[in-house]
């Protein structure tokens, strides 16, 4: 029999829940106080980059750090504060990778403003050395990839958020199981109004919520959200 597309859902009134957000222990965390630190430096490279280049960018660089590493086991890099978790060693032979070169140059130029901005920035390692950034223009640009990332519905989030998910799933940090029927996701990027598309969004928004406190490195992802919007908090005043 042909599997239909909301096969596994559950209706609760109205409301379709999908199958990874009826998986047991599943808690659900605040996006916004969260995982805007963690996925700010997407946020960033989609704010200087078309979507299509934004994408294989991020996910091609996280693909050659999954390479680089192995056999080592770590949490998905999607999230930032998981770099914070690499070990000197590790963070060394991704420097040293010419895999991993190819995009840590072009990253650090994209992203030179939230280095700048952040004493204990995640990525810090791939940056040579640090260039000339004018701090209101780095303030402003940071402030703007924090507001798009605030409706967690917007297009830009969801771009962001798809990418994150792409990353998981080309490192097989997430793996989905065959009876859970996975929407086209490039519909997030083509047609995102259309139902097709809204399904993907859900899809989406479902799959990082599950499984979210696995994803990062607990005590460090806890350091790192809460001294990006300390410092945050410090920058409104300056703009």
């Amino acid at each position: 029999m042909t599997k239909q597309v909301l096969d596994g859902y559950k209706r609760e009134g109205k409301k379709l829940i999908p199958p990874l957000m009826l998986l047991p222990n599943l808690v659900e965390t605040s996006f916004r106080d969260s995982k805007i630190p963690e996925l700010i430096w997407i946020s960033g490279l989609f704010s200087a980059l078309d979507a299509k280049d934004a994408v294989n960018l991020m996910v091609e660089f996280i693909i050659e750090c999954d390479k680089v590493i192995y056999p080592d086991i770590i949490k998905p890099l999607a999230f930032l504060s998981n770099f914070q978790a690499l070990t000197e060693l590790q963070k060394q032979k991704i420097k040293e990778h010419s895999g991993c070169n190819k995009y840590t140059s072009i990253i650090s130029r994209y992203l030179d403003y939230q280095n700048y901005l952040f004493d204990n920035y995640p990525l810090a390692f791939i940056f040579s050395k640090q260039e000339d950034v004018s701090r209101s223009d780095a303030i402003n640009r940071l402030m703007k990839d924090v507001v798009n990332l605030l409706d967690r519905n917007s297009f830009h989030a969801m771009k962001v958020q798809t990418a994150a998910l792409a990353s998981m799933m080309a490192t097989g940090k997430l793996v989905m199981r065959m009876d859970v029927g996975r929407p086209d996701l490039n519909k997030i990027y083509t047609d995102p109004e259309s139902s097709e598309g809204r399904l993907a969004a859900s899809f989406v928004r479902a799959s990082l919520n599950a499984g979210a406190s696995i994803h990062i490195s607990e005590e460090i992802g806890n350091k790192w959200v809460e001294s990006f919007w300390i410092a945050s908090y410090g920058f409104e005043g300056c703009i």
